[in-house]
């Protein structure tokens, strides 16, 4: 329609264990690539993914894979991870676990340039995010790398949290590096 040209399928990873029947589990991707968090639930033996305004059920493929609804997008389920099949790349999810309180410093942090406020306060024996507009999230780390953590208010708000020498740091999909002092 808009006279682009097609773009070619991603090519499945060459080296990848056997494909699992999907489970239940939040996933979380790792640096380098953009943050991704997914959810999938299960309820009365269908699998479901957490989307911007509710469940999207997942469907089995004929190739192991599982659609997302009626979109491009598919998961494929493997021992460790998952992985995303994006109409033009894949991206690896590992099991997501939520941090310990000893993570960072609970308190209210301020980013200068956006005024930005979250506060991060121990719940549960983890710790949660809060943003004035956007509620409260859990704060998770990939199994594999727990110097890294996340948290998720829908697909348009994921943001890794890192500490940094005077604050922390966190990255999202379309900003990098917004600097948050604790106040």
């Amino acid at each position: 329609m808009l006279g682009l040209p097609e773009a070619p399928e991603p090519e499945f990873p060459a080296e990848h264990p056997q494909l699992l029947p999907a489970r239940s589990g939040r996933f979380l991707t790792a640096r380098p690539d953009d943050p991704q968090f997914v959810s999938v639930t299960e309820q009365g033996g269908r699998f479901y993914v957490e989307r911007e305004y509710g469940l999207t059920e997942l469907t089995p493929t004929a190739d192991g894979g599982w659609q997302i609804g009626t979109l491009e997008e598919k998961l494929y389920f493997l021992e460790d991870r998952i992985l995303y099949r994006f109409p033009s790349r894949f991206l690896t999810l590992k099991p997501a676990l939520p941090c310990p309180e000893d993570f960072l410093e609970a308190g209210t942090y301020l980013e200068e340039e956006t005024s930005m406020t979250v506060e991060f306060a121990p719940a549960d024996g983890g710790l949660s995010v809060r943003h004035p507009r956007f509620g409260t999230a859990v704060l998770y780390s990939a199994a594999d790398s727990p110097e890294d953590a996340a948290f998720s208010f829908g697909p348009d708000f994921t943001m890794y949290v890192k500490r940094g020498p005077e604050g922390l740091i966190l990255d999202g999909y379309r900003v990098r590096g917004l600097l948050c002092r604790r106040v």
